[in-house]
């Protein structure tokens, strides 16, 4: 059996390999003709098990204690973030994606509050907040807290300071969650 599926390979393929790599290409062609009409589905539903116990667990979490959807968007402009040409694009940036329908926040380094740009008393914490937005930052110190800190290093700023990332947090959509635990509870109740 072996030998003649062989046999065969040889006689369709290595005889012939022009009329072998024309009928790829026809069906590579004929695939690629169909490709307005793929869809690929990356939802967590399509990507996990319809009974894992970890998303189960993950939803009676976020069911609990609530949650918002967030993205995090990395960007790395032309100019450094903290000057004033990055700050502006920043903050234009911002706002574009405000004006987002789905968006219901967008945090970014221009928002966190700097504790040593310059440093802040201990006393002074539930009174003073600080950002980039302020006008008493000494940029050079702020650009080693967010590159340093083990609040915002790698988290919203990389440690060579030259890529930012912003928060977006997603309106929260009711009635999507609402068919979620509908579902859920009917194939619970399966």
């Amino acid at each position: 059996m072996l030998e003649r599926l062989r046999a065969l390979y040889e006689r369709l393929v290595l005889d012939a390999p022009w009329a072998a790599l024309l009928l790829v290409a026809a069906a590579l062609a004929l695939a690629a003709s169909q490709l307005d009409d793929f869809r690929l589905d990356a939802s967590a539903d399509s990507l996990l098990l319809e009974d894992d116990p970890d998303l189960r667990y993950f939803r009676q979490v976020q069911e609990r204690y609530g949650g918002r959807d967030f993205l995090a968007v990395a960007w790395r402009p032309d100019a450094p973030p903290l000057s004033a040409a990055g700050r502006a694009r920043l903050e234009a940036l911002r706002a574009d994606l405000l004006a987002l329908p789905a968006v219901e926040d967008v945090v970014t380094i221009l928002d966190v509050p700097l504790l040593t740009a310059p440093p802040i008393e201990f006393t002074e914490l539930g009174r003073v907040t600080r950002t980039l937005r302020s006008a008493d930052i000494d940029l050079e110190q702020a650009a080693r807290e967010l590159a340093g800190s083990p609040f915002y290093a790698d988290l919203l700023m990389s440690r060579d300071g030259r890529t930012s990332a912003l928060i977006v947090y997603l309106r929260a959509d009711a009635a999507g969650a609402a068919l979620l635990r509908d579902r859920t509870r009917l194939r619970d109740a399966r």
